[in-house]
């Protein structure tokens, strides 16, 4: 990919005008569905000031903005012990618990969505003892909506609410952490760990 540079000078079709003289600028782009991205390079016509192109580069941050307005959050009550679970497997990994415990959250979930195996085993964990115990402590996670739709068939077609997959995740969490290790998801927590 080739990164052009502000001030670079360039032409593209104007709406009605055909090809016209554009500069590249860092701009606020705000997109057809209202969301503004911040300090995104365009190709600007030197004639109006309006928005004409948008190069390869600033792709990803406007992909990226998209995603984000489709993240949502959802809250979830677990208990006390549930949560220290949570924050034990964090100092373990060596994660920041404030966005490692949803993104292993997430992780689980999401390998719920694609796994019968896995969705029965959250199930099965979530009438657990400990995930037994009252839910005490709210536990609100970000998740984007498409992940949020899959589980929301699993829930179905398991009979399970969300807080029952959460719930049995957080056990599923402790078991693969410090009652049964297996290295291979071991190594995948790990690898999360770090992405954080």
């Amino acid at each position: 990919m080739k990164i052009i540079e502000e001030g670079t000078r360039g032409v593209a079709l104007a709406p009605g005008r055909g090809k016209v003289p554009v500069i590249f600028e860092y701009r606020d782009l705000t997109l057809d569905s209202g969301v503004v991205v911040r300090d995104v390079l365009v190709g600007v016509a030197e004639d109006t000031g309006e928005i004409l192109t948008v190069p390869a580069q600033s792709t990803p941050r406007i992909k990226l903005a998209r995603l984000a307005v489709k993240d949502e959050t959802f809250s979830v009550r677990i208990p006390f012990e549930l949560n220290d679970v949570l924050w034990g497997v964090s100092h373990e990994l060596g994660a920041n618990p404030t966005k490692f415990n949803s993104a292993l959250i997430r992780f689980y979930l999401h390998e719920a969505t694609g796994s019968r195996v896995m969705a029965r085993r959250l199930k099965r964990l979530s009438t657990s003892d400990l995930a037994a115990k009252p839910s005490k402590t709210k536990l609100t996670l970000r998740s984007d909506s498409d992940l949020l739709h899959r589980v929301k068939q699993v829930e179905d077609r398991e009979g399970v609410s969300r807080s029952d997959l959460v719930r049995g995740a957080v056990i599923a969490v402790k078991e693969d952490v410090f009652d049964r290790p297996r290295k291979g998801r071991l190594a995948q927590l790990r690898a999360i760990a770090e992405a954080i």
